[in-house]
């Protein structure tokens, strides 16, 4: 049975209320009456449909809405503030809370942006692999071969003269040299010449020698005094600089003597009608001789006639004092015997000659199980003093202590061990591991690609040697022979002059300290460092019965000769532990993170998912505002269309 309702449950009072009011709110605002029916349905605001709302209702309707459900701590207080002095000191609080933040977050990206690095230190007790030991003789090339070349044989002839005329520089030889050289000038005019000068000047003892012949020659000189007493200073090594700077001399092959030297204009070409065996000639005939006819130069400051063969071109001394050594029998004068041990490869370098390396294969793995001589490598170099130059100053052997991926440079890292001493080279290694870039300044891979010596790791100092090769090649248009050059390039020829000077010039803008040159020049990112402490002994003792090698004399002589000969090597760990430096990254992009996420969460309470919700807040607010402005871009398109189409 349905429910009835009786008259008497029902005020009428209430619902003539309740439909005044319904009608008064209908006449305010009929046009949204729609809407705000539904707003009256609605569950407090908080289930209102957005879209239905108008453009500036919405956009305030999502700001609402975020303050409220944010994760972010201090917003949504805004949100709920009951007054405006509420919502100001929490506006004040969230302001200056985000200034802090702001200034830690610059510092915490300053300090990521210095790229600081740590370096760990470790002290490693293993078993250490054994480097690289490059052994050369102090004397580069065998003198006994070297002779043998005519270019090579002449340089040292000069040597030893200018060094013989060095040691009497200080005597009174300069002046009796100058007055006989006046008296020969005079007697050449008469009969016997060399038979009648003073016996005190070598030079004119040289010239009166059996093997002495004189010959023209073009040199460099420098005259000075008046033409009835010219006096000039020769330079055979140098190449004249001009017309005016080159002389005409009497050249002797055997004794190096280029004497007397001229301008080359005053000297003429006559017919002589005497020459002796020194080819020194007269114009005029000599009494109780026949006459004869030969070819000559004469110069006409003082009478002196020296035979001339014109078919011949005249020497010019300072290609043949500066000449190149191209025979093969200096090859065999290299540093030491060919064919050592299968243990030992050659390496050509161009201060020592021909060195010797133990340990060069890569592939193959050498190491100290424990630490002294006995372990080490030990051996007996036999140096032959007698084969020695006259140019080299001491006696011994080069010793350079390398990883077998580097070049070993001797002549800058080497050290040197003394004959007749029993030499002991105790070492350490260090290991070294740089950072790159952005980190540090180091080359990584160990090579660069204008790198000269190739086939070898990058080090410091052959990258200072390329950047002066790349200098030299610049300048001169050659590069310098003592240094590898990059496979399109050539070295200089000693007979070009021009490349010659270039060369000189820049090997002094190198030694000058005020000098351009400069080179910048990173360290390799790993790198093997030996460092190495030396001791002595003598070697061999005088109890010591040693007869080696090719000494079959007695004990005391075989003693003598190893001491003035041999030379005893060691080289050994000094203990089986090294350092490992390794560079490493002290504050990276982890770190940063990490320190930004506390700054964020300790003056804003933000974590990363707090940013996620003001990502998409902002994308909405961008896509609410650009669908509004392009609906009403559509409604205006549409009703210019119906205004067209009426």
């Amino acid at each position: 049975m349905d429910s009835l309702y009786l008259p008497s449950s029902v005020n009428a009072v209430d619902i003539a209320k309740a439909l005044s009011e319904l009608n008064e709110t209908e006449n305010n605002n009929d046009n949204e009456k729609c809407i705000q029916c539904d707003l009256l349905t609605e569950d407090e605001g908080h289930a209102i449909d957005p879209t239905r709302l108008s453009y500036k209702d919405r956009i305030t309707w999502h700001l609402k809405e975020f303050c409220y459900k944010t994760s972010s701590h201090g917003i949504p207080m805004l949100g709920q503030a009951p007054n405006n002095f509420y919502r100001l000191v929490w506006v004040c609080l969230l302001t200056a809370c985000g200034c802090m933040f702001i200034y830690q977050a610059v510092n915490v990206v300053e300090k990521y942006q210095r790229m600081d690095k740590i370096t760990d230190i470790q002290l490693k007790f293993d078993t250490a692999p054994f480097p690289a030991i490059t052994m050369c003789n102090l004397n580069p090339y065998k003198d006994s071969l070297l002779k043998d070349v005519e270019a090579v044989r002449k340089i040292l002839s000069v040597y030893s003269n200018v060094m013989d005329r060095a040691g009497k520089f200080n005597s009174k030889e300069d002046e009796i040299r100058r007055v006989a050289t006046l008296e020969t000038r005079k007697a050449l005019q008469t009969s016997d010449v060399m038979t009648t000068m003073s016996p005190a000047s070598p030079r004119i003892r040289r010239e009166s020698s059996k093997s002495t012949s004189f010959e023209p020659a073009y040199a460099d000189c420098t005259c000075s005094g008046r033409i009835t007493s010219m006096e000039c200073d020769t330079d055979v090594n140098s190449i004249p600089k001009s017309e005016e700077e080159t002389c005409l001399c009497a050249f002797d092959r055997d004794s190096g003597d280029a004497w007397p030297c001229y301008p080359k204009d005053k000297w003429e070409e006559h017919t002589c009608k005497f020459c002796d065996e020194h080819n020194v000639c007269t114009i005029d005939e000599k009494a109780g001789i026949p006459p004869a006819a030969t070819l000559c130069l004469c110069q006409t400051i003082n009478p002196f006639c020296v035979a001339f063969n014109k078919e011949s071109a005249i020497l010019k001394l300072w290609e043949y004092y500066v000449s190149g050594i191209h025979d093969p029998k200096v090859v065999e004068a290299l540093g030491f015997a060919k064919g050592c041990f299968r243990d030992f490869e050659i390496l050509v370098d161009p201060t020592f000659g021909n060195c010797f390396t133990f340990n060069h294969n890569r592939t193959q793995t050498l190491s100290s199980i424990r630490a002294g001589p006995m372990y080490g490598l030990r051996m007996l170099i036999f140096v032959n003093v007698s084969e020695y130059l006259p140019t080299t100053e001491a006696v011994g052997v080069r010793i350079t202590i390398h990883d077998k991926e580097d070049y070993p440079f001797p002549d800058t890292f080497g050290y040197s061990a003394p004959t007749g001493f029993i030499s002991s080279f105790g070492m350490r290694m260090t290991r070294m591991s740089r950072l790159p870039a952005p980190y540090g300044d180091c080359i990584p891979d160990g090579l660069t690609t204008n790198y000269i010596y190739k086939g070898y790791r990058y080090s410091t100092e052959g990258c200072y040697r390329t950047c002066f090769q790349e200098l030299v090649l610049n300048d001169c248009g050659c590069g310098d022979p003592r240094f590898p050059v990059l496979t399109n390039k050539s070295h200089c020829q000693v007979f070009d002059p021009a490349a010659r000077k270039c060369l000189e010039q820049r090997t002094n803008d190198l030694s000058n300290v005020h000098g351009s040159f400069r080179c910048r020049c990173q360290q390799p990112c790993d790198q093997s460092v030996y460092t190495v402490s030396y001791s002595e002994a003598n070697w061999p003792s005088t109890s010591l019965n040693i007869s080696l090698g090719n000494c079959d004399k007695g004990p005391d002589l075989c003693n003598e000769h190893y001491m003035e000969n041999g030379a005893m090597i060691e080289v050994f760990y000094e203990a089986l532990n090294f350092e490992v430096f390794t560079e490493s990254e002290a504050y990276g992009i982890v770190k940063m993170l990490a320190d930004f996420g506390g700054q964020l969460g300790l003056w804003s309470g933000v974590s990363f998912i707090t940013m996620c919700e003001f990502t998409f807040l902002a994308l909405e607010i961008i896509y609410m505002v650009f669908n509004h402005h392009y609906n009403i871009y559509k409604r205006k398109k549409q009703a210019e269309a119906e205004e067209n189409g009426l």
